[in-house]
């Protein structure tokens, strides 16, 4: 998507690179081409992909939340009224019989069943949200994966330049020794002709 810019350490040099399969240098130093093009278009892809992801992520992740915040709000209104009834009813039956102890004893095996079920729950909400530190953590993971790979690509790309300048540079200094040799065998090739004749 984003074209190089000049004073990007890797700007291709246009009197080192003549051609490249990604294409031919522009003006600016920027790279041009098919190839270019197509690695342009795959990484626009994959990052579109992963914002795409990491959005849907956060809206499952947002949407969980919520929904297990307002089951477990219900649930604890359900219980509350739950137990304000057996209270009263407790009240009203031990009222009629006069014994606190046994109101005590129901109300006390009442909070205590309450509070298994709070443990319960709290432990649940402690689950989920480790599963959403880690759906981050993994997230995390992935977005550092996809840079090391693209630092590698351009690491790789610039090495490539670079050997092609090499190869160019040393394909002119045979041509450069064969044009040489063929001048100095012409010439020896003459010296002893002469000598034949």
């Amino acid at each position: 998507m984003s074209r190089l810019n000049p004073g990007s350490p890797l700007k291709l040099q246009q009197t080192d690179l003549l051609d490249s399969p990604f294409g031919k240098s522009s003006e600016d130093g920027g790279v041009t081409g098919e190839g270019y093009a197509n690695y342009m278009k795959a990484k626009g892809e994959l990052d579109e992909v992963v914002k795409d992801l990491d959005v849907k992520l956060n809206r499952v992740l947002a949407k969980q939340e919520y929904e297990y915040l307002k089951g477990y709000n219900v649930y604890v209104r359900q219980k509350e009224k739950e137990l304000k009834a057996t209270i009263q009813q407790l009240s009203e039956r031990f009222n009629n019989q006069g014994t606190k102890e046994k109101k005590i004893l129901s109300l006390q095996q009442a909070i205590k069943a309450i509070r298994d079920e709070q443990i319960i729950m709290d432990r649940d909400n402690v689950q989920l949200r480790e599963k959403v530190k880690k759906a981050k953590r993994e997230l995390g993971e992935a977005h550092q994966e996809r840079e090391f790979y693209e630092k590698k690509t351009k690491d790789v790309k610039k090495k490539n330049q670079l050997l092609k300048v090499a190869i160019l540079r040393l394909q002119n200094e045979v041509e450069t020794l064969k044009a040489k040799v063929g001048v100095s065998g012409e010439g020896g090739d003459a010296k002893t002709d002469g000598e034949k004749s």
